[in-house]
This record gives C-alpha cells, sequence and structure tokens, in this order.
C-alpha cells in the first residue's frame, strides 16, 4: 500500500496584522518563501513538485485568484506545478496536507507540497468583501453564521461550559510561558526561514506612516514577559464577557510548507522522513460554538484507526481563543503535559490558512525534540531505579548469595525485591515492539539504562539482560502461536529468559555439543545437561524460558547440525500459563568468585528416558543462525555491564581519594593533603574516566547501529549499519570487559589497603568485572571472529569505511576549531597505521593464519583504541568554549595517555611470529 510521508518543512515567521512586519507582503511572496525553503529542506528538485495545495482562509484580494498557483510560482516551482486552493478556514493549512496525502495514496502524486498562508493585513477591514454574503434561508435558519463574529462565538463557549475567566487568563499565561521556553525556542530556528520584506510603519506621536526595507527572523506576536496579573487587568471586549486581548490569538500574516512524498519514493533518493499521514477527519458543531469541533472528530479518527487518547504522545490543537481550547482539551481528556507543550496561537498567533500547516509541521519537530527529552526522562527514571532498590542493597545480596533449596533457586532477598518493582514499573519490555506489549524504546537508550543498573547490582542486571536477548530470539524465529502466548510473558517479566548453550565436554566449541532434540507429537523431547547458565531459575517468576541449542537424529556433525529450542522451566501452554514440571532441573549451582547475587546454574534437560518438552525455533539445522540473531544483544551486554561496574568503581574511587588525607604534596608544604591532589592518583582517576568514556562510546554507537539496521528508511543505510554492527560487537565486546577489568583493578590500587578488604567492597567489582573477558565468547575468541570474519569477509572495506568516516568528521572539526587540532594529530597517524595493520592481518590469515591467530588479539584491541578515540571526537557540541571544554579535555588525555598503546599493539602486531615460533616453549 501506498504511505504519504513528510519530507520538509518551513514557514516564514508570523507577523502582527496591520502593524507588524508582513503588512505589505503579497500572500504569494510568504507562501512562495515558505514553499521554496521547503522545497529545498526536503533535498527534491522543484521539478519533481507535481501539485501544491494551499489552504487559506479569505482567498481574496492578495490572497485570492487561486492563490495556490501563484505560490508554486512565487516559490521557484516550474510552470508544470499545479495549484489548488484550499478553504476551511482555520483548519484550511492542515485541510491541504490531508488533500495532498490522500493524493499520494491514491496513486495521483508522488511529490507534493501543502502550505497554508493568510495575508490578514491585506485583507481585514474596510477592504474586505462583503457583498452579496448573506443566504436568505441560512439567514432566517442559522443567522449566527452570518451575524455572529467569532469572538462572539467563543463567548458563547465561555458561558454554556462554565469556563471562567481566571481559568482562561491561566491558560494563555501557560501558552505563552511555553513558548519561551528553551526548548521552544530551539525549534524555532529549525522551522522559521527569515523574510527580507518591505512594511509599513506609523511613525511615533503621530499619524505619519514611511516604509522600510526589514529583515523578518522571529514571531512578532509572542510576549515573554506576561503575568497573570497583568492579565487579569486587561478590559474584556465584550460587556460582562470574558475573552481578553491576553487570552485570545491575535490577527496575524504568514505562511508555512510541508513537503509530502510516497514513502518509496523518499527510501530510494535517502530523504529524511520527518512523518508519516495516518488520518484525517471532520465533524460540524452549533454554528454558536466556535472552534469545538475536535470534541467531536478526534474520537472518530481515533476509533477509525484503533487508538486511544493515551495512545497519542502529543497532541497541537488551535489556540482560537482560550475558552475553546480549554473546552475541547478537558472534554477530550487529553493529558496537559502533552497538549501544546510549546503554546499556540495565544502566543504565536494565528493566520488562518497558515495554523493547521505550522502546527502539524511543528508536532513533527517538536515530536523529535520530545523524544529526546523523553528518552532524558527514562533515564532519569532508571538511575532513580537503580538508586533505590539496586545500589543500596547490593553488599548484602552479594553476601547473601543465590541459593539452590529443595530444587529450585531461591534470589537474594534484596533481588528479588528489586525483581518486583522493576517488573511493576514495566522495564522488561523497553525495547520490544508495541505489538507485544512493548514501549518500543531504541536499543541505545535500552543499553544505556543496563549501564545504570549494572553499577547498581551487575548481578541484577543480567536477569534483564539475557531476556531482551531470548526476547529478540522469539520476535524474529518464533512461530506465531508462541510470539502471541509466550513473548508478552517475556515483555512483562512474569517469565525471564536463559540461555543453555555450553556444555561440559564443549566449551566454546559449539560443535561438540551432545544435547539431543527427538521429535514428540507438535514438538520434541530434548535431552542433556548445559553449564554456565546464568540464571537458569529462581523463585521470583512463573516460569523461566530456556533457548536450548540441541542436535535432532540424523543431523550433520559440527555446527552445521545444531538447532535452536524454546524449553520452558516449567511446561505452558499456548497462552503461556505456566502448568507442572517440564523436567528441566538445576543440579547444582557454580562457585563463582563474583556475582554471587546471581544464579549460574547446571541445568539438566531430560532424565530416565524423559525429555523436556521443546519447541524448534527457526528452521532445523540452523540453530546457530537463529542464535546469532540475539548474540549481538548478548555481547553488547557484556559490554554494558562492564562499563557499568567500572563507572561505578570509578565514582567510588573519586569519592575516596577527595576524602582519605594521606601524604603531602609534592610541590612542599606542611599540611596532609586528600590524595587527589597527588599527581600518581589523579592519573590513575583520569585513566579510569577517559577509559569509560570511551567504552561508553563504543557500546552506544554499536547500539546506535542497531537500532538503523532495523529501523532506517532505506535498504542501503540498513545494510552499512548491519555491517558496522556485525563489525563492531566482538571489539565492544571485548574492549569494554577488557578495560573495565583494567578500571576496577585501578580503583583498588585507589583505595591502597582499604580496597582490598570486603568492608570497602571495591574488590567485588573487580570480581564481577572478570567474567566479562570470558563471557558470551572469550575475548580471544572475538578477536578470531573480528580478524578472520569480520574483517577478511571484505578484505577490510567495511572498517576502512568507518574509520574514514570518522577521520573525516575529526578532521573536520579539527580544521575549524583549532583546539582539537592537537589530539587530530595524534590520532591521524594511527589512522595511517591500522590501515597498514588492516592489511597485513588479511595477508596472513590467507597464508600464514597461526600469525595473523596470534596477532588477532592486538589487532583487535588496536581497533577498540582507535575507534573509541574517534568517536569520543564526535561528542561535544561545537556551541562555545564552554560547551567543548570538558570533551575536549577528556579527548586530549585519551590521545596523550591511552592512544600511545596502539604503539605496543602494533609492534605485538607486527612481531606476532615470534609467538608461532616459540610455541614449543608451551608444550
Amino acid at each position: 500500500m501506498r504511505e504519504a510521508v513528510v519530507v520538509g518543512y518551513a514557514r516564514t515567521p508570523i507577523g502582527k496584522a496591520h502593524r507588524g512586519s508582513l503588512n505589505m507582503t503579497h500572500g504569494a511572496t510568504m507562501a512562495g518563501h515558505a514553499i521554496a525553503a521547503a522545497v529545498e529542506r526536503a533535498g527534491i528538485e522543484p521539478g519533481e513538485v507535481e501539485d501544491v495545495t494551499v489552504g487559506c482562509g479569505y482567498p481574496e484580494g492578495a490572497t485570492g485568484e487561486n492563490i495556490a498557483r501563484q505560490s508554486a510560482l512565487r516559490g521557484g516551482l516550474p510552470v508544470t506545478a499545479a495549484g489548488l486552493t484550499v478553504n476551511r478556514f482555520c483548519s484550511s493549512g492542515l485541510q491541504a496536507i490531508a488533500i495532498a496525502s490522500q493524493q499520494i495514496i491514491a496513486g495521483g502524486s508522488d511529490v507534493m507540497v501543502a502550505a497554508g498562508v493568510e495575508s490578514l493585513s491585506l485583507i481585514e477591514g474596510p477592504g474586505k468583501n462583503r457583498s452579496n454574503v448573506e443566504e436568505a434561508w441560512l439567514l432566517q435558519k442559522y443567522p449566527e453564521i452570518y451575524r455572529m463574529s467569532m469572538l462572539q462565538t467563543a463567548e458563547v463557549v465561555a458561558k454554556r461550559y462554565g469556563i471562567s475567566r481566571e481559568q482562561q487568563d491561566a491558560y494563555a499565561l501557560q501558552s505563552q510561558l511555553r513558548h519561551a521556553s528553551p526548548e521552544q525556542q530551539a525549534i524555532l530556528r529549525d522551522e522559521i526561514v527569515p523574510i527580507t520584506v518591505r512594511r509599513r510603519v506609523v511613525a511615533k506621536g503621530s499619524d505619519t506612516t514611511y516604509e522600510e526595507t526589514a529583515t523578518l527572523a522571529h514571531d512578532e506576536g509572542a510576549r515573554a514577559g506576561t503575568t497573570l496579573d497583568g492579565l487579569a487587568g486587561l478590559k474584556a471586549v465584550e460587556p460582562e464577557g470574558s475573552v481578553t486581548a491576553g487570552n485570545a490569538s491575535q490577527l496575524s500574516d504568514g505562511a508555512a510548507a510541508v513537503v509530502v512524498v510516497e514513502r518509496k519514493f523518499a527510501e530510494s533518493r535517502g530523504l529524511k522522513v520527518l512523518g508519516a499521514f495516518r488520518g484525517f477527519a471532520v465533524a460540524g458543531c452549533e454554528p454558536d460554538e466556535m472552534g469545538i469541533g475536535p470534541v467531536f472528530a478526534v474520537p472518530r479518527l481515533l476509533a477509525r484507526n484503533g487508538l486511544s487518547i493515551d495512545d497519542i504522545d502529543l497532541w497541537e490543537l488551535n489556540e482560537a481563543f482560550a475558552s475553546q481550547v480549554l473546552y475541547c482539551r478537558d472534554r477530550l481528556g487529553l493529558p496537559n503535559e502533552r497538549f501544546n507543550i510549546h503554546g499556540g496561537a495565544i502566543s504565536i498567533g494565528h493566520p488562518y490558512g497558515m495554523s493547521g500547516t505550522r502546527m502539524a509541521g511543528h508536532a513533527l519537530l517538536a515530536g523529535r525534540a520530545m523524544g529526546l527529552k523523553r528518552v532524558a526522562a527514562v533515564l532519569t527514571h532508571g538511575g532513580r531505579f537503580a538508586t533505590r532498590w539496586l545500589s543500596p542493597g547490593r553488599n548484602a545480596s552479594q553476601r547473601e548469595g543465590a541459593r539452590l533449596e529443595g530444587g529450585r533457586v531461591k534470589a537474594p532477598v534484596g533481588i528479588a525485591k528489586a525483581y518486583d518493582a522493576f517488573r511493576s514499573d514495566g522495564w522488561m519490555g523497553m525495547s520490544m515492539p508495541r505489538e507485544v506489549r512493548g514501549s518500543a524504546l531504541p536499543w541505545a537508550v535500552q543499553f544505556a539504562l543496563c549501564e545504570i543498573w549494572s553499577a547498581g547490582d551487575a548481578a541484577f542486571n543480567q536477569l534483564p539482560a539475557l531476556t531482551h536477548g531470548v526476547m529478540v530470539a522469539l520476535e524474529q524465529h518464533a512461530p506465531e502461536w508462541m510470539r502471541r502466548g509466550w513473548l508478552p510473558r517475556l515483555v512483562s517479566g512474569e517469565w525471564t529468559g536463559a540461555l543453555g548453550m555450553t556444555e561440559p565436554q564443549a566449551g566454546s566449541d559449539l560443535g561438540l555439543l551432545r544435547t539431543r532434540a527427538v521429535p514428540h507429537d507438535d514438538h520434541y523431547l530434548i535431552v542433556g545437561q548445559k553449564v554456565f547458565t546464568s540464571w537458569g531459575d529462581h523463585d521470583g517468576v512463573a516460569n523461566v524460558l530456556h533457548l536450548v541449542l540441541a542436535r535432532l537424529p540424523g543431523a550433520p556433525a559440527g555446527t552445521a547440525g545444531i538447532s535452536l529450542f524454546a524449553v520452558p522451566l516449567l511446561r505452558a501452554d499456548v497462552a503461556g500459563v505456566a502448568g507442572d514440571f517440564n523436567h528441566v532441573r538445576v543440579v547444582s549451582l557454580e562457585n563463582k568468585i563474583g556475582l554471587h547475587a546471581s544464579a549460574t546454574c547446571w541445568m539438566e534437560f531430560g532424565r530416565d528416558g524423559v525429555g523436556a518438552q521443546g519447541w524448534l525455533l527457526g528452521e532445523a539445522n540452523r540453530g546457530l543462525a537463529c542464535m546469532f540473531s540475539m548474540l549481538n544483544i548478548t555481547r553488547l551486554a557484556t559490554a554494558v555491564q562492564g562499563v557499568g561496574l567500572a563507572e561505578r568503581a570509578y565514582q567510588q574511587a573519586i569519592g575516596y581519594a577527595r576524602h582519605r588525607i594521606q601524604g603531602k604534596p609534592v610541590t612542599g608544604g606542611a599540611a596532609s593533603i586528600p590524595i587527589i591532589g597527588h599527581p600518581d592518583v589523579q592519573r590513575m582517576l583520569l585513566t579510569m574516566r577517559t577509559l569509560i568514556a570511551g567504552a561508553r562510546a563504543l557500546y552506544l554507537y554499536a547500539a546506535a547501529q542497531l537500532d538503523i539496521s532495523a529501523a532506517h528508511s532505506v535498504p542501503a543505510q540498513r545494510a552499512v549499519a548491519k555491517a558496522r554492527l556485525e563489525l563492531l560487537t566482538p571489539v565492544a565486546k571485548s574492549w569494554c570487559s577488557a578495560r573495565s577489568v583494567e578500571v576496577t583493578a585501578m580503583a583498588i590500587q585507589v583505595h591502597g589497603g582499604a580496597g582490598y578488604v570486603a568492608e570497602t567492597g571495591v574488590a567485588s567489582y573487580l570480581a564481577d568485572a572478570l567474567v566479562g573477558p570470558i563471557y558470551e565468547g572469550s575475548n580471544g575468541i572475538q578477536a578470531l571472529d573480528f580478524g578472520r570474519r569480520k574483517v577478511l569477509r571484505d578484505q577490510g572495506q567495511a572498517l576502512r569505511e568507518l574509520i574514514v568516516e570518522l577521520h573525516g568528521q575529526f578532521r573536520a572539526r579539527a580544521e575549524e576549531e583549532p583546539q582539537w587540532a592537537q589530539p587530530f594529530a595524534a590520532v591521524d597517524r594511527y589512522c595511517s597505521l591500522f590501515s597498514t595493520l588492516v592489511d597485513l592481518s588479511n595477508q596472513r590469515w590467507s597464508t600464514q593464519p597461526s600469525t595473523a591467530a596470534a596477532a588477532a588479539s592486538d589487532f583487535l584491541d588496536f581497533a577498540g583504541t582507535l575507534i573509541a578515540a574517534l568517536l569520543l571526537a564526535r561528542e561535544a557540541e561545537p556551541d562555545g568554549p564552554q560547551a567543548n571544554a570538558e570533551p575536549l579535555a577528556v579527548m586530549k588525555f585519551f590521545a596523550a595517555q591511552v592512544l600511545p598503546r596502539c604503539d605496543t599493539h602494533a609492534a605485538q602486531v607486527l612481531a606476532a611470529e615470534h609467538v608461532v615460533q616459540a610455541a614449543f616453549l608451551v608444550d
């Protein structure tokens, strides 16, 4: 089915009618200005526009004679672009978008422009054509349609529905304050296109007028200094009325335009999609009630799309009068925090035909900003969860540990309480689609939250991290009944997930696994054992769903004969209702050096000739392919866990260093000082901080590739992101987990003897971090995968393209901002050296595989260090010296103190043949 999407939006500033800067500007000039800018921003050629629809409240005079066709030509479109003028008064601009979108959906066009314009300065007043307006029958039946002004109908709404003057003034103040917010001002810079015009000015203190040239770059009507007392002091326009100049919209001039195209057209051109058209509804109301049509139209539109009020994140409703907008908001039950969040016509102005187009375009930009704001709010709440439920009880949970009692795992009390709160807050399904009751947040956001929770308690975070991977496998490979019945149980947190991969005799060599799967009725019977199964069982959930690798009868040997099965701990029906024992047992718990609060289980599936019920995921003998769809998730989660532990260790170390008094300054002095004043301690703390920053940048960039590979509208961009994700996953997993061990060990060093005793808890961070380099495939295996598979398969092309792109961005920054030149020079040298190492690695894998394998870990560490440095250079916004100061300092330290490690890695890569030559020493 064809789909209409918006790919460009622009508008003029809004001028005060009669007294403002646009009081001499023809409608075609304003609308043409907006159209030209919208087309340019969309990135299409003017000749590709097939039709232009323009909404106008008063299509006469300066906006008459088919203003749409005039505006198209004035906006630089060729004569082949047609024009249609639309009038639905205040919703004319919105109707123009609907017509353009519907024409695209119906196949009439691929590229349309929809606009709205009003020039009240040149129309409203004595010159407006009022001849022969009234029709006799209508005048008798509905006199208010002719004889009542909009202001009078607004008074009717206020009186009929009990909306007080105080309520209207309070709303007007809210509109003004929201318009003045920093978020709104930032969006205005993105949507307004300044316009240079001739304007008529009345000289102060006289009736003399003159003309001048002026450039209008902002909306003229907003009153940032509005107060409630000031609004209360205004006189009502009507005797005994409540509508004032302060709680009503202003008479205004302006124009706005959007470019609407068919989605496949946008994808073929790589155009940025701002939003998609989903529907349009209209409704009439009594002629004496101004502007309350949304009360009837909105429910109709929601019902047609199967939505509710709560499903909409952002509402924009015209503020012609405060009485009208308040009635609509409250009657519909629109939440105020998601309603006209940046103000509206009361603050910004209301050119009738323009407003619908402006509101639609603004909603698209505001929605993007709101999404960022929502992300910040989600991260804040995630931090509060960690502060309340995880961090305070971590050490107690570590001491208590997970226990095996009566054949079931009993989680520590603190972990159990935290998980109950976790489920109640709805955290588990953050990145899952809304169709399975998830929140559809980006993976980058979820991983950032997991870092926070790992810092709170890494043992707890393993539970949702593993479940996220299981959910991805079910979403992509499970049969439909399982996606409907079982996946929502995982999303809600009622069930959790675990991975059954490793076996005692197989370790990382999955080709040696022996677990069997025998067909039986509509399922399979699974028999075998798995080790190192994190959170394979616990008493805080209704069920645990294991993903188990096993062999079917007659399957090929090695990895080619492995299939993937979903095996619940307890039997479950198609709806996910847990039943009785499924012959899945926890044989024992591993006695680990860290992460004591999480249960690492030795699992047994089936016994005494009775197997555990399991269901095939994906195709037979394609289990590893199915498993790899989720391994990017779990391996990135390992990187994230490492960064979280490192961050917690750093925070404790710097807090200790600030308060531990010991030693005198090396520069002299009699008094002892906090150890943070000693240069070597400063070196350690700075190294910790910059390594964490580099690791965080690395995993977040990889997570962004995961999101882009799944959701980008352009297939080519999805393919690039997928290649980068596969390339960066082993790098992020290895580099971040190794740096976690380094940072947590350094935290012990900062504490000195206090770091080695259990009371401070610092040593436990290192114990927890040590699993990272061996978890989800050891770092040595990741290095082999990186060099032999990910880099060699395209001779390093994807890796080179990534380095070239990031290097080019850094070069541009260094050329524009001289303070970045020094760290760029350091990075520049290592980029050249790395290109040589890529060639050498590829050559060795073809001719000297043993030497290539010996060099693989250093080759990966070089890549991780260099990419982390390049990503750190992207983090500072170029908004001035203060904004750049901290990221620049981090980058300079990283370039001076961390990046030179690449010299060592390069030397070891070059000398790797000595490893092979001396291998007899370890025989």
